[in-house]
């Protein structure tokens, strides 16, 4: 491959030859959610297309468009159209309606890969204060986050990266709360509230939900309803007090419900939910109170490296979101897998949840952090 070759990549979706750009990353990420998280496929989607508009010159492209798989015909094919940017450009959304509006486009979304706005039609009108996702593939705009509990697949690890730091940026800059080490808290409630849902009456929709057009605070008092539920749930668990309740404002709830309501994060691979977590408890605290976090990639060599077994004692003084010790666990759980001990056994899980709770500690100042770290621990 010579050196201007390096500057090319295939496109994930159609295999076409891209230049690597800042905006083109945003891209390619978003593709493969469309794909890997709401079921589109690939021969579906199809880049820099050309939108008629006025007397049939046809100027502009779209970035991305979704086509139901009948056809490709402008009028009557497109279902969703998605424009990008990159990471520090605010533009664009106007000209997505405009692309909407020229073509049989329902939906579409507007994202520079830290934001993202969504839009729908209603009639002639294009609106973008009625979406608070997009419709997975099959779903009418309607049916937005009519799922079945039962239906919900897991996230996938860039979606839910992704999604966990559109809503920081978003709550930060839109919640009523000001103070980042604050957001860490309600998040925290909002992501159990969603585990709650996700535990009960499998076979019925959704509580943990935000329709087309519904008031933010009709779907804030569900997951209001949902955390009440956890703090009874988790009494005498300390991740929580009897008083706590979710103090982030009804539009910052429906918010966050609409990124994560079309997957499921008990389903979704620990690894990834552990990521996201970092993620955020990373992104809201590093530096600001003398608080950095320890790279993913340090924190297995120094485990490996330590190599607990499941008789030690592992104490972390300083635990923030507590990556060394859910790592410490995986790996004694490990081990325990392979001992002839405990290999086989009905009673494995029991055992490998006593050793946790016997044998695993962490300290750490801040609160938040603390219920992070808790969090972190209890999807094992």
């Amino acid at each position: 491959m010579n050196a201007v070759d390096s500057k090319y990549i295939k496109d994930y979706a159609t295999g076409y030859s891209v230049r690597v750009t800042p905006e083109e990353d945003v891209r390619q990420v978003y593709e493969r959610i469309l794909v890997e998280d709401y079921g589109y496929y690939k021969t579906e989607i199809d880049i820099e297309v050309r939108i008629p508009r006025g007397t049939g010159y046809y100027p502009d492209k779209a970035d991305i468009v979704v086509y139901n798989g009948e056809g490709r015909d402008p009028a009557k094919d497109i279902v969703g159209i998605v424009e990008v940017k990159r990471p520090e450009r605010t533009d664009g959304i106007e000209q997505l309606k405009s692309y909407m509006t020229a073509t049989s486009a329902t939906w579409g979304f507007w994202t520079n890969g830290k934001d993202i706005v969504y839009v729908c039609r209603q009639g002639t009108k294009i609106l973008d204060d009625h979406l608070h996702n997009i419709p997975i593939r099959g779903q009418s705009l309607a049916d937005i986050g009519r799922l079945k509990k039962s239906d919900l697949k897991p996230f996938g690890r860039d979606d839910l990266k992704q999604a966990f730091n559109r809503i920081l940026n978003s709550l930060y800059a839109n919640a009523n709360i000001t103070r980042r080490e604050r957001l860490g808290g309600e998040m925290i409630k909002i992501i159990f509230s969603k585990i709650q849902d996700e535990k009960m009456y499998l076979d019925r929709p959704a509580e943990f939900r935000a329709e087309t057009g519904e008031a933010p605070r009709k779907i804030a008092n569900r997951v209001k309803k949902l955390f009440r539920d956890v703090l009874v749930e988790l009494k005498g668990d300390n991740i929580f007090t009897q008083q706590d309740k979710i103090t982030l404002d009804d539009s910052s709830i429906a918010w966050v419900v609409g990124q994560l309501q079309h997957g499921s994060l008990l389903k979704t691979d620990t690894d990834v939910v552990g990521d996201a977590f970092e993620v955020f408890s990373e992104s809201q605290f590093v530096g600001e109170k003398g608080e950095f976090f320890t790279p993913r990639g340090v924190v297995h060599i120094a485990v490996k490296l330590a190599d607990p077994h499941p008789n030690h004692t592992v104490c972390d003084p300083a635990c923030g979101s507590g990556g060394f010790l859910v790592t410490a666990m995986r790996h004694i759980w490990g081990k325990m897998e392979k001992d002839p001990k405990w290999r086989g056994s009905p009673t494995l899980k029991e055992s490998q949840q006593r050793m946790a709770a016997q044998s695993l500690f962490g300290i750490d100042k801040d609160l938040d952090l603390v219920k992070i770290a808790k969090a972190h621990g209890n999807y094992w």
